[in-house]
């Protein structure tokens, strides 16, 4: 049963329902994971790691969900080398992936694609 104050409008947090759909709204999805692929000595693999950095303090700034960076370094793995090699730097959160880019813009328009963005 609701609770309602003098006023008629009906009080916040009086309906146990109410108290569970607020809580499941502050409820976070998980953090995604980006692979950034590169090789040791890789100017352009260097650049994009700078764009990336400032795209994720941007989308911070803003309140936007960031995800958990996992650097990769091709020469480590043949199958790594063998799939990532002739495009790093490559980006790719799961199944979505770009390449072969050092510009914040496309970065920034990758990562708003894949996690949304707020404002």
């Amino acid at each position: 049963m609701r609770n309602t104050g003098d006023d008629g409008r009906v009080e916040q947090g009086s309906d146990p329902g109410d108290l569970e759909s607020r809580h499941s709204m502050t409820l976070s999805r998980p953090q995604p994971t980006l692979d950034f692929y590169r090789r040791e000595g890789c100017a352009p693999c260097d650049e994009a790691r700078l764009a990336l950095q400032a795209v994720l303090e941007a989308r911070a700034r803003r309140g936007d969900r960031n995800p958990r960076v996992r650097y990769r370094n091709v020469a480590d793995s043949a199958s790594l080398e063998s799939e990532f090699g002739p495009r790093v730097p490559v980006l790719a959160i799961g199944a979505d992936q770009i390449s072969l880019t050092v510009s914040e813009r496309s970065i920034a328009n990758f990562l708003d694609q894949v996690l949304g963005r707020l404002a």
